[in-house]
């Protein structure tokens, strides 16, 4: 921000009241370009980077509390769109309702084709629905459900229509390509002796993709749902860090086509029993009465092959219900998927199994499950190293031999933590539709963040004919904070994507480098050439994402249209986390310790990468490899499996520690090639695997 232009100008939620010039330091960042370090009234330090004018820019907002990493948040939450306007300022006491300026906040971050809204510590009374938007993160300060306050907190007020409108009650919507990350949510009127029922506290309605993330319910009736039986399809649909009490229903899920993974899931009557002073159940007696009287600690529908870890409900009605409820465009679907480390403590029932799918089923490992009823007439339920009180029902059970005694989980940490220095630099002026090649530009601008710091890329669409390299301690990243996937009818400002058109790599991370929010594919890697490669038994050097240093880490990112890509095999303690795509030789490359966690493998990435209009781009007619909606089309379908199936491994490890998390792929030939590695896998899995 240049000098004496700032005045006037406020954060979302939180502003200055004064901007002395004794509080303000400027130092170029480049020519006649600014960053200002403002310093606020609680002594925090905020970086703001301005490369435009002000009335119509993104600024961007690192959060030290984010920064901090608490144990919490295991990836960076690096950048948070504010919004430019004194019209942005809420009420952060929780007097008057908020609900519509942040709604109006998100709606302006959509409309510059995504990016971060961010919330700081404070209490936001809610009287109406948000609606967070696709390519849209929205995040607050999350301290956890045992820390001296409740950093971001959500005060719910929207009331019950009377309808059986699971949209139109909830009172937040992630929609397609969205997040939420970082926040408390408290019902004030709530009363455990006259209890009130409230819609959906968060409802992910037809997601595509969306994280949810670091959520603490204190008295919600019913938590978070992801789709229901009667509406709502999609798949990618990622949860974490879950904790609370929930009155009636903890966390459903309906109508999910694949890998999904459910990390961390905490539903107990404990955290509204024992929460801090203002927001602490007042009849502990009648709490624990009515939860297990009417709590569903989750609802598992038609979910295809899920995955869950670390699960913890107790007295609850049911901890897990398996429902025979299906939607009715999958009729024939149930619950399919892998629950490791599942504790289910003074229920009622634990395990209530009514339907499951036919051609698999449940299988839960190292978990303790108290009484399991089985009544599904189709599907299997498997129990391995686990123990139960009591097993009921006319479904099958299958106990798996030799593990009839319990053991617990095999430890694994899948948590990292990030060393971010406090600079941020945002990069502008360069042709963000893909037409001209940036790479040197881009390389530049790069060059001159000088020991360590964040590179924001401005929204929007980028030709790198060469590698570009990203210097030790910095974070190359677009302003979304939650995976987003591809679709072939988005414009070329939503997020970044970067148009590979080199034979070497495409980003080059260096020691304790990363890469956040980005999308990478090389056109000149079409399925034809990759095909004709391949048969003649050559390989191709080309790899989207290449660590060339220790500490390398990819989050949300997509690279497909690659023979490698993601390699770090010239980076111990490398880390992965929410990356997708689709490679023709090997998705993933490692030597030496690292960690890789909930990404995936699936050769239908292929179909919507939005390369048609770019040169040398040999993908104009996918439709000889893609029918996926015409069941009459099937061989075109087979024949772009058959690349995938013939020669790609998901997982390729040569030596070191490898701990893998939650990892799925999709019509490849090998899930993980290991050799001569020790290798830890959890609920690690594969569809139409040759």
């Amino acid at each position: 921000v240049k000098p004496h232009v700032h005045n006037g100008y406020h954060y979302l939620a939180k502003s200055p009241t004064t901007l002395e010039p004794g509080n303000l330091e400027f130092y170029a960042c480049k020519e006649c370009e600014y960053v200002s370090l403002v310093k606020e009234d609680d002594g925090e330090y905020v970086d703001t980077v301005l490369m435009r004018p002000l009335d119509s820019s993104h600024i961007a907002y690192l959060s030290p509390e984010c920064l901090k990493q608490p144990t919490q948040f295991d990836y960076p939450i690096a950048i948070n769109v504010q919004v430019p306007s004194t019209g942005y300022e809420v009420d952060q006491t929780g007097l008057t309702d908020a609900s519509t300026t942040i709604q109006s906040a998100l709606n302006y971050v959509s409309s510059l084709g995504g990016g971060t809204v961010y919330i700081p510590s404070g209490r936001y009374l809610l009287d109406n629905q948000l609606q967070i938007p696709s390519r849209v993160t929205l995040v607050g300060d999350f301290k956890g459900p045992d820390a001296s306050d409740y950093g971001t907190v959500f005060l719910c007020n929207k009331s019950h229509d009377g309808t059986t409108s699971i949209r139109n009650n909830a009172q937040i919507i992630v929609n397609n390509n969205a997040g939420i990350n970082g926040f408390t949510f408290y019902y004030p009127n709530q009363n455990i002796t006259n209890v009130v029922p409230y819609g959906k506290t968060i409802y992910a309605y037809g997601n595509l993709t969306a994280t949810i993330s670091n959520i603490l319910f204190i008295n919600a009736y019913d938590g978070l749902a992801v789709n229901d039986a009667s509406e709502g399809a999609g798949e990618l649909v990622n949860l974490e860090n879950i904790y609370g009490t929930c009155l009636h229903n903890g966390i459903s899920g309906f109508y999910q086509s694949d890998a999904g993974t459910w990390n961390n899931i905490n539903i107990s009557p404990s955290y509204y029993e024992n929460a801090l002073t203002g927001y602490r159940c007042n009849n502990v007696s009648a709490l624990y009465k009515y939860t297990r009287t009417n709590l569903v600690g989750m609802t598992l529908g038609d979910l295809d092959d899920f995955s869950f870890d670390k699960v913890n409900i107790d007295n609850a009605k049911t901890g897990i219900y398996f429902s025979n409820e299906v939607s009715s465009i999958r009729p024939l679907q149930a619950f399919w998927g892998l629950l490791n480390d599942v504790n289910l403590t003074d229920c009622v029932t634990g395990i209530y199994a009514e339907r499951l799918f036919s051609g698999a089923g449940a299988l839960f490992t190292h978990s303790s499950l108290g009484k399991v009823i089985n009544v599904s007439s189709d599907g299997l339920l498997k129990l391995s190293k686990c123990r139960y009180d009591s097993l009921l029902g006319s479904g099958t059970t299958m106990i798996e031999s030799g593990s009839e005694t319990y053991q617990a989980s095999p430890s694994h940490d899948v948590s990292n933590t990030f060393n971010i220095p406090m600079k941020a630099y945002y990069i502008d002026g360069l042709d963000d539709t893909g037409v001209t090649d940036v790479s040197t530009a881009l390389q530049t601008e790069i060059d001159k963040c000088q020991n360590g710091g964040v590179i924001i890329i401005k929204n929007g669409t980028y030709r790198l004919n060469n590698p570009i390299v990203i210097p030790s301690n910095t974070m190359i990243t677009s302003f979304g904070n939650s995976f987003s996937r591809t679709t072939n009818s988005e414009s070329k400002n939503e997020l970044v994507k970067f148009i590979s058109y080199s034979n070497d790599a495409c980003v080059k991370l260096g020691q304790y480098s990363g890469i956040n929010g980005i999308r990478i594919y090389n056109v000149y890697k079409d399925p034809d050439t990759a095909y004709t490669t391949l048969q003649a038994g050559n390989s191709d050097p080309y790899v989207a994402v290449k660590g060339i240093g220790n500490n390398a880490f990819a989050i949300n990112t997509e690279a497909s249209y690659t023979f490698t890509s993601f390699d770090f095999s010239n980076s111990s303690n490398h880390y992965m986390k929410y990356c997708y795509g689709s490679a023709y030789e090997t998705f993933i490359k490692t030597n030496g310790s690292g960690k890789l966690v909930s990404s995936l493998s699936n050769l239908t990435f292929l179909a919507r990468c939005c390369l048609h209009d770019y040169a040398q781009a040999n993908v104009t007619a996918l439709d000889k490899y893609f029918n996926f909606e015409d069941s009459s089309k099937d061989e075109p379908h087979d024949k772009a499996r058959d690349i995938t199936r013939t020669y790609c491994t998901m997982i390729k490890i040569s030596g070191g520690s490898e701990v893998v998390l939650g990892c799925f792929s999709y019509g490849i030939k090998t899930l993980i090639e290991s050799n001569n590695a020790n290798l830890l896998a959890v609920n690690t899995s594969q569809d139409n695997l040759k």
